[in-house]
């Protein structure tokens, strides 16, 4: 059966190497302002301290591509791709963690594409500390994001899809809506499945319509990057605004002690 997403998927899919994306990012003054304030407003969100302590240690999963590293060395990087930005190549169904060994996670645009994300869970309940967070940068689920991820993203936009799994041999496949099944639609579900995990979905979103317009990583069109970070830096004065257009969405979970 034709599927219109699927379509704009094997169209538009990236042809460049994580490595080559991360370099991308590097070398783009808009797109580096963008991935350095999200870096950070994760890290913020998980580590004990503005600057944590030597023994804590915070993972990222999903790290390939990214550029994690550059500005937050001491974080362990997860990812099923091997990359330069990667310490450990293993899925986040599958944590080599002991129990209650991890201050914190982040991942970015990461969650779903987990094909099985309870199993992550579970993962993320057990080697979490007591107190210990994980803070996932997802897309959003307002109207104008869902047209846009539903219309134009390449990636699959799924609300009706009943499990929390889905099957892909591809890493780069996902269902975007997997975040507001998991958070929103099941919420009781997942209360009576994780009752020690707390939810806590951030009310105003991160980045709006400035990341649609440069074309983002995949297709950076030549609008200049201060002009597109002087728009960006007005979004994030404006929640009123990233309400309507914001298309990024940062949810943390917390483990409860006990």
């Amino acid at each position: 059966m034709f599927s219109y997403q699927s379509f704009l998927f094997n169209r538009t899919k990236t042809h460049f190497t994580s490595d080559e994306a991360r370099e991308k990012i590097l070398k783009d003054k808009f797109l580096m302002h963008v991935y350095v304030s999200h870096v950070k407003t994760l890290y913020a969100a998980v580590a004990s301290d503005a600057e944590a302590a030597h023994d804590e240690l915070i993972i990222e999963i999903g790290a390939a591509g990214g550029i994690t590293k550059v500005i937050q060395p001491t974080i362990t990087t997860l990812d099923v791709r091997q990359d330069l930005g990667v310490d450990l190549i293993i899925s986040g169904e599958l944590l080599p963690f002991e129990n209650q060994s991890i201050t914190g996670a982040i991942g970015k645009d990461v969650f779903h594409h987990i094909p099985n994300v309870e199993k992550h869970l579970q993962e993320m309940r057990r080697v979490l500390m007591p107190g210990g967070k994980c803070a996932y940068i997802e897309p959003n689920w307002n109207l104008f994001s869902r047209i846009f991820y539903t219309l134009i993203h390449p990636e699959p936009w799924k609300p009706k899809q009943i499990s929390w799994s889905f099957s892909s041999n591809n890493p780069m496949f996902s269902n975007q809506a997997l975040p507001w099944i998991v958070f929103v639609r099941d919420l009781e579900i997942l209360a009576k499945k994780f009752p020690d995990l707390s939810l806590n979905i951030l009310e105003v979103p991160l980045v709006g319509l400035s990341y649609l317009i440069s074309g983002g990583l995949n297709r950076r069109n030549r609008i200049s990057s201060s002009m597109l970070i002087k728009l960006y830096k007005v979004e994030q004065k404006t929640p009123s605004y990233l309400k309507i257009f914001g298309l990024s969405r940062m949810i943390v979970i917390t483990k409860l002690p006990g």
